[in-house]
């Protein structure tokens, strides 16, 4: 967006059909690799009696899990020649180790992390880690792409049968709630509320310039394999349930 450009509704309702048609499906994607839902699980025979297997050896979490334990596992430490006291007590409060290394995790599986930044309910200061398929942020058309606006959207009722979403839209002074029939519904204004960080409250993190997974290249060798090893024991199981007969 241009910058100083006010995001109306009508564009924010732009950029939510955006993102669930464009983004949504490859994170959501990601996220099944990572999790062990392949192409595998979809395999079938037009012979329903052929033996049929779906073994899934899961080099996505593998890769994954390796880079994060890597780059996370060991303890950090902060030194400064002046007191940081108070930014090590801060740090401490919100475990911040397990912080970083489900920020990696999300940067190494979606290809972005987001780390939102808050006060809780004794005025102190926490983050919390945003799952990328619930939000996206919009950025200005400058050289340096600041962020204007961090959009996430939740379920207000996570289980229940009411698919009401709540839209909340944070810009450098505060935060605008909608309220939807589903993601892409109707926006509802709900209220407005102010905040004091004096810029967009949340941390990016980019794996790389193109925000693609650090198992992008390999997914469909991962497929490849589940699908060799799935096919020889199709084979052996065959084998082992055949006999011949002789006329």
């Amino acid at each position: 967006m241009e910058q100083g450009e006010e995001l109306t509704p009508q564009q924010l309702d732009k950029f939510i059909h955006n993102f669930m048609l464009s983004d949504q499906p490859r994170l959501q994607k990601y996220r099944n690799y990572y999790d062990g839902h392949m192409a595998i699980e979809r395999k079938t025979y037009s012979d329903p009696t052929k033996p049929i297997n779906r073994i899934c050896t899961n080099f996505c979490d593998i890769v994954t899990n390796t880079y994060n334990g890597y780059l996370t596992g060991k303890l950090i430490s902060y030194t400064s020649e002046q007191s940081i006291d108070d930014i090590l007590d801060i740090l401490k409060y919100n475990d911040y180790q397990t912080q970083d290394s489900e920020f990696m995790r999300n940067m190494l599986i979606y290809g972005v992390a987001y780390e939102f930044h808050f006060l809780d309910s004794d005025a102190q200061p926490r983050i919390a880690q945003i799952d990328p398929q619930d939000a996206f942020c919009i950025y200005d058309n400058s050289v340096l792409h600041d962020i204007m606006y961090f959009v996430r959207f939740y379920k207000v009722e996570e289980f229940s049968a009411d698919i009401t979403y709540i839209i909340e839209v944070w810009d450098s002074k505060q935060v605008m709630r909608y309220k939807s029939r589903g993601i892409g519904g109707a926006l509802e204004f709900v209220n407005t509320e102010p905040h004091y960080y004096h810029q967009v409250p949340v941390s990016v993190g980019l794996l790389n310039h193109d925000e693609v997974s650090i198992f992008d290249k390999i997914m469909t060798l991962n497929d490849a394999y589940n699908d060799a090893m799935s096919c020889s024991l199709d084979d052996f199981d065959a084998f082992v349930d055949a006999y011949m007969v002789f006329y």
